[in-house]
């Protein structure tokens, strides 16, 4: 998905250099490595990404990255995903970051709703234009006097954290799940001991759910690593956990744990893997994580993994593991207890 977006918004900035030509400062939010980037000119450029995988592959050439928008700016790039709440946040955030007369350049895929975040941006900014090729949509316009102070306030609003379905986790919009406890994650804490001593680690632990369940209602927790490759998230479980009372000791890590060589080891590890990169379905990343998983136990140590019942893990999960078992099956869920 965001590769054609990206390749679409480069297009349009090869066909219309004029777009960016007076701007001597510009941001990229969510960005994406490409060469059209390299091109801006490093000097000018802030390329924001807090997804790892992401943010190391802009690192890697070399392109100046952040975790979160810094400064003001001539003009804005964006890649809008498919979640309303977080694009017009971002929207907000980003023409708040404008310069007077600055550009805010979008692009995405046809299928994730670009007809419709192009309305809501000419709501914003009063006059809006747009690029269609590659099954997506390029649209654009400036920071004018005829700006929504309103509108930018209200979207502005809807990045602040809220409790999650009347609990006491807060979520965030560019959060997975941020509206909801996810029902996969319940049935895995469902099955877990009332005891799991020594250090543990949740992989791809969110906004903290699972983990602050276990601090609650685990015994002999010892020790507790959360790795989250989406650093809002890894922030948000941070204050999760904060407001939980605890002697186990906790560490966040903002990692690619599909891809990055982790030295640490641990007597247990549970695991709701991700299995989607955009709309599309990978059932490779969460195998990815299963090795890793494998990797990082101890002998004899213990994983707790949640997946869709349908995706293929259990061949994975066995060819790794002496002995794996199905603890629940419900919900379109499957709970695995595996030891290494």
């Amino acid at each position: 998905m965001h590769g054609s977006a990206s390749t679409t918004l480069f297009l349009l900035l090869e066909k219309q250099p004029e777009l960016l030509q007076a701007a001597q400062n510009i941001v990229f939010m969510r960005a994406v490595g490409s060469a059209g980037l390299t091109e801006l000119g490093k000097q000018r450029l802030q390329c924001v990404q807090s997804f790892k995988p992401l943010y190391d592959q802009l690192q890697a050439l070399g392109l100046p990255t952040t975790t979160a928008l810094q400064g003001t700016f001539d003009a804005a790039l964006y890649l809008p995903t498919k979640h309303r709440d977080e694009n017009l946040t971002n929207f907000a955030a980003l023409v708040e970051a404008l310069n007077p007369e600055g550009k805010i350049i979008c692009s995405m895929a046809n299928d994730t709703g670009a007809a419709r975040f192009e309305k809501c941006l000419g709501r914003l900014l009063g006059h809006i234009e747009s690029f269609s090729k590659h099954h997506c949509r390029v649209f654009w316009g400036s920071r004018t006097s005829q700006l929504d102070q309103c509108l930018l306030a209200e979207w502005s609003a809807l990045n602040t954290a809220k409790p999650i379905e009347d609990s006491n986790y807060l979520g965030r919009p560019g959060i997975f799940g941020f509206e909801k406890i996810d029902r996969g994650s319940r049935l895995l804490l469902e099955t877990l001991p009332r005891s799991l001593p020594g250090a543990g680690a949740d992989l791809g632990a969110g906004y903290g759910y699972v983990a602050g369940e276990i601090l609650k209602h685990v015994a002999d927790v010892r020790a507790l690593t959360l790795y989250e490759a989406e650093k809002l998230a890894l922030d948000l479980a941070a204050q999760n956990l904060g407001a939980i009372t605890t002697s186990t000791e906790l560490s966040f890590e903002w990692r690619d744990v599909a891809n990055e060589e982790i030295e640490q080891r641990y007597d247990w590890i549970v695991c709701n893997p991700p299995f989607h990169t955009g709309k599309a379905r990978v059932p490779e990343l969460g195998r990815r994580f299963i090795r890793t998983a494998g990797a990082l136990l101890h002998h004899h140590g213990k994983l707790f993994l949640v997946a869709n019942a349908q995706l293929p893990y259990e061949s994975e999960l066995r060819s790794i593991f002496s002995e794996c078992r199905v603890a629940a099956r419900r919900d379109g869920y499957s709970v695995f207890h595996c030891v290494k």
